[in-house]
């Protein structure tokens, strides 16, 4: 039964896009499996780094689409809350959304981020994780929106870090 499971997980990555059918919950239970993340992600050896496919090409992805929210960043921190338009002083408890850039999209937010700790509207196009497992540093983060253009990134008054940290 595992291997049928694991086939069908497989299966999700057959075509260039995701829009074939979303996975299952047992779909994502599967393709969050440590064993599984190694053997896909990592080529059998986690211990390796240089053979990390990157999250967009090892979990299932949805297709692109305009993604607008607050970002909150600091070292090793990227909370994004999607749909926002403002910041929230609840926001300082954190997201389980972990937002990333590839290509063009990435340098612009590390560029950001070298600026210093902050909090960003953005608006871009994206594509979500389609299932909940650890994204970002140390997988802390349930979900993720990965960013292939940003259209604006504007810094807002400075509500973060808050004080104390």
């Amino acid at each position: 039964m595992n291997r049928v499971r694991i086939s069908v997980a497989l299966s999700l990555f057959a075509g260039s896009s995701c829009s074939v059918r979303p996975p299952s919950a047992a779909d994502c239970r599967v393709i969050s499996a440590d064993k599984w993340i190694v053997a896909r992600c990592y080529g059998g050896d986690v211990w390796d780094g240089r053979k990390y496919i990157g999250d967009t090409n090892c979990f299932p992805f949805g297709d692109p689409e305009l993604v607008t929210g607050i970002l909150l960043t600091q070292t090793e921190v990227s909370d994004f809350f999607p749909g926002a338009t403002r910041f929230a002083p609840a926001m300082l408890k954190g997201s389980a959304t972990w937002l990333q850039g590839e290509g063009s999209a990435k340098r612009l937010l590390l560029e950001e981020r070298h600026l210093g700790v902050g909090a960003f509207r953005i608006v871009g196009m994206g594509r979500r994780s389609l299932c909940p497992t650890g994204y970002g540093p140390y997988g802390f983060y349930q979900n993720e929106v990965s960013l292939t253009r940003i259209f604006s990134i504007t810094r807002l008054a400075n509500p973060w870090p808050p004080d104390g940290l």
